[in-house]
């Protein structure tokens, strides 16, 4: 399937900045991935019926059996990272004041960014606001991050998000990730917030 059929599934997606980051290969194969999660959670919906519409942090609610629920968080929760993960890089155009007030400065907050993914692995670093309306920085799995809280920003560190491009380089794919990242999404959001 071609690159463009695929990026109506990740919302304002901005191809020109992904591919400066990946490959158009590894962007389609990439975007592959996520949309074989979201046709394993709509065939999901159609044997529980229930499912359909319902938020993740709803799910848990339902009853279903073990292996019922694990799918659905999972199917879900990995398309939706995806989707904000996709979402996540643009080029910047002005300095981000709120984020500069909470960090520091805007590479402050992308240093613990990157730290945060250099540390871990088989996840996805979230940027997230908690209950006081604080910026968090949260290495986690897809399903507990979307259960938890709302991200904002998303960095997939699995290794499909970057073998093909840099191989066992993780962190140039970070350094080449995090100087693409959307820091004016957290900026309104903290405004907002």
């Amino acid at each position: 399937m071609p690159i463009k059929a695929l990026f109506s599934i990740g919302g304002t997606m901005n191809k020109l900045v992904l591919l400066e980051i990946f490959s158009e290969d590894n962007l389609n194969l990439h975007l592959l991935h996520m949309k074989s999660f979201a046709g394993r959670y709509s065939i999901l919906e159609k044997s529980i019926p229930r499912l359909a519409g319902i938020p993740i942090n709803e799910i848990y609610r339902l009853g279903l059996k073990k292996d019922e629920l694990d799918d659905a968080l999972e199917f879900f929760s990995c398309h939706e990272a995806h989707k904000i993960f996709f979402d996540s890089f643009a080029h910047l155009t002005k300095k981000c004041e709120n984020v500069k007030k909470h960090f520091g400065s805007d590479e402050k907050f992308l240093y613990e960014v990157f730290e945060c993914a250099r540390s871990g692995s088989y996840g996805f670093v979230f940027v997230y606001l908690d209950k006081r309306s604080k910026p968090q920085i949260e290495f986690t799995a897809s399903r507990d991050g979307f259960t938890r809280y709302s991200p904002i920003l998303a960095l997939d560190v699995f290794e499909h998000a970057y073998f093909w491009d840099y191989g066992f380089e993780k962190e140039r794919y970070l350094r080449a990730a995090i100087s693409r990242f959307d820091i004016e999404k957290l900026e309104m959001a903290l405004t907002l917030g």
